[in-house]
């Protein structure tokens, strides 16, 4: 229980019963004192008186015959000194005493302080001569002649007056003592808290600053050690929150940097297990922190190439700092292909002490690899085609082939044919690459869609008169302006209309229609054409992909035109989508927002007006030569 104890408690009591201590030894003392003071005042007083009488009464002790005058002389001296008188013969013979009759006395030669006198010394002796009677206080003088005993003198005085007073001092004292005990606990208690009140204060600091108060500090008033130790305390403390405050500003920056990597960050220990991983390694891996720390890396990520990757740099003796590069795809949670470079974490002597990883997500550079390459290919394909057509029908004309001009006319029509092919393919793919360029910007301005769809029908409009083809615009006049690149909205408009020309048959209809919110406009171009199996729709929009491409070249496509279409529209911040049917017709449609979606600078160049004809755009998609080129 004591080990509970305050320090406040443990000094006041050990102060109290100090004092205490002190206290009663000086009351048992000083009442011993007082008490021996009396005694001995007692005994000088006696002796006086003894030696006085003994000098009175020693010519009646010699002369045998006035023995008889003892009697009543005893009795008068015992009056007048307060004192029990009693006359004793050499002998032990009691001759006279002032209280009992002497011949009822028995010999007093052996008591100790007649054996005293008898020895020629002044005999005292204190003790009780009976159990219920008082203490008393004897003293003896011996009586001589010539240096011959002849009696002695004995004095006695009860002791119960003595310890009347003695028992008023003693409680005197036992009240003094008391008050001196309190006023001792209130001392003591006010001397230990100017000893603990410090030091309280002092833990009162240290629990605030493992509680983390690390701007505690202590108001240092007092000197000696406990000032000393205050000042110690306000350093440490402060020098802790530097290092805390130091150690946070570094977490948090390497929290931060980690956090804002697109890379995931994994480090582990020498047991593979997950000690740190970044916001990107879980959204990679679908984990969450709390759930991986601690545990084993395969337990967190199921894929043995990663975790051997980390098992061979915590394997090595010497981290030396070599870094491990490896590729490998993942198919939870979803299909990724990660680049992950491995290196040991460093620890005494260099010894490897875990591992750290930087992963990256390289499936989309992976993809565009394969995209280049592909459209590489496609663009090679598609030059290679009409390069060699024409090259064959040159070569043809070189041989002899002009002297026939029929036959010369006919190959120089194919020959420009596919010259338009080629100029055609190339307009396409620089009208792309302009859109898809990061410094490209749209020239927004308020226009009419109404507006716009008419200029695309005029342009296409011999194309459809060819082939019967009746066109449907379903956008009512008053529909608002809405804020769009008219010259790029126009070829989005030309490139559907010509792709339902192309592929509808004769007496076809092809509808254009509009409908809004209060954000969006919805626009669709529907045909009641050949139409496009399923498995085609998801790819309608790649460079190049054709559902029959044999028909496609015959009709003039370069397969550029929906993805030119698809890179305007999400240019302008919409969406766009096809549905179709075999053998009942086609439908794209795609969303523009009434608003501008983001801060675009309206960028006024010479020439351009709403109201302007396109001609930003060079093709072959109307017949004449002048007119916007759209697939």
């Amino acid at each position: 229980m004591m080990r509970n104890w305050s320090i406040l408690t443990r000094l006041t009591l050990a102060f109290f019963f100090v004092i205490l201590f002190a206290t009663i030894l000086t009351t048992v003392n000083l009442n011993g004192a007082i008490e021996q003071y009396y005694l001995s005042k007692m005994e000088s007083s006696l002796s006086s008186n003894a030696a006085l009488i003994a000098d009175v009464l020693k010519p009646y002790i010699l002369s045998v015959s006035n023995r008889a005058l003892l009697q009543p002389l005893a009795q008068d001296l015992a009056r007048k000194s307060l004192a029990r008188v009693t006359i004793i013969d050499k002998d032990g013979t009691v001759l006279a005493d002032s209280q009992e009759d002497p011949a009822a006395m028995d010999n007093h030669r052996y008591k100790p302080e007649i054996q005293s006198a008898f020895a020629g010394k002044i005999g005292k002796a204190t003790r009780q001569d009976s159990p219920t009677g008082p203490a008393t206080k004897y003293v003896a003088i011996p009586v001589e002649r010539d240096g011959r005993l002849v009696g002695a003198v004995r004095l006695s005085m009860p002791l119960t007056e003595i310890h009347r007073v003695m028992g008023g001092i003693r409680g005197m004292l036992i009240k003094m003592s008391l008050i001196s005990i309190l006023l001792s606990l209130a001392l003591a208690y006010i001397i230990a808290r100017t000893f603990t009140e410090p030091l309280r204060e002092m833990l009162e600091a240290a629990l605030a600053v493992s509680n983390g108060d690390f701007g505690r500090r202590l108001h240092v008033t007092y000197g000696g050690e406990l000032g000393r130790l205050g000042s110690a305390l306000n350093d440490m403390s402060r020098r802790l929150e530097e290092t805390i405050r130091s150690m946070t500003d570094d977490k948090n920056k390497v929290q931060a940097i980690l956090a804002s990597m697109v890379d995931g960050v994994i480090a582990v220990d020498n047991e593979s297990r997950v000690m740190l991983l970044n916001p990107a390694a879980c959204k990679m891996f679908g984990v969450s922190e709390e759930m991986a720390l601690g545990r084993k890396i395969l337990e967190v990520i199921r894929n043995y190439e990663l975790a051997d990757a980390f098992t061979a740099s915590t394997r090595k003796q010497d981290a030396g700092g070599e870094v491990s590069v490896k590729e490998f795809r993942i198919f939870s949670p979803e299909e990724m292909i990660l680049r992950v470079h491995v290196t040991a974490i460093k620890g005494e002597n260099d010894r490897a002490v875990g591992a750290v990883a930087v992963i990256q997500d390289v499936t989309e550079l992976r993809r565009l690899e394969q995209v280049r390459t592909e459209f590489v290919g496609n663009v090679s394909h598609e030059l290679r085609t009409p390069l060699t057509s024409i090259k064959g029908f040159v070569e043809t004309l070189l041989d002899g082939a002009m002297d026939d001009p029929q036959m010369g006319r006919k190959f120089l029509k194919i020959i420009q044919k596919e010259t338009n092919r080629l100029d055609a393919l190339i307009s396409d793919l620089l009208d792309l690459s302009r859109i898809e360029s990061k410094n490209f910007e749209l020239r927004k301005r308020p226009a009419r869609l109404r507006k716009i769809v008419e200029s695309a029908i005029t342009t296409l409009e011999f194309k459809a008169k060819e082939k019967n083809l009746h066109i449907e615009v379903l956008i009512p006049q008053n529909m608002e302006k809405i804020p769009v690149d008219r010259d790029l909205l126009l070829q989005v408009f030309v490139n559907l209309v010509d792709n339902s020309i192309k592929y509808t048959p004769e007496n076809g209809i092809i509808t254009i229609s509009a409908s809004e919110d209060p954000d969006w406009v919805t626009v669709s171009v529907s045909d009641t054409g050949i139409g496009i199996p399923r498995q085609h729709l998801s790819r309608l929009f790649e460079r190049f992909y054709r559902v029959d491409k044999a028909r496609s070249r015959d009709v003039g496509g370069t397969g550029l035109g929906l993805a030119i279409v698809k890179h305007i529209v999400e240019r302008h911040g919409g969406t766009v989508s096809i549905a179709s049917e075999v053998g009942r017709g086609t439908s794209v449609s795609f969303t523009l927002p009434r608003h501008n979606t983001r801060n675009q600078l309206l960028h006024s160049l010479p020439g351009s007006s709403p109201g302007e004809a396109p001609g930003a755009l060079a093709g072959n998609a109307g017949s004449s030569p002048k007119a916007a080129s759209l697939t």
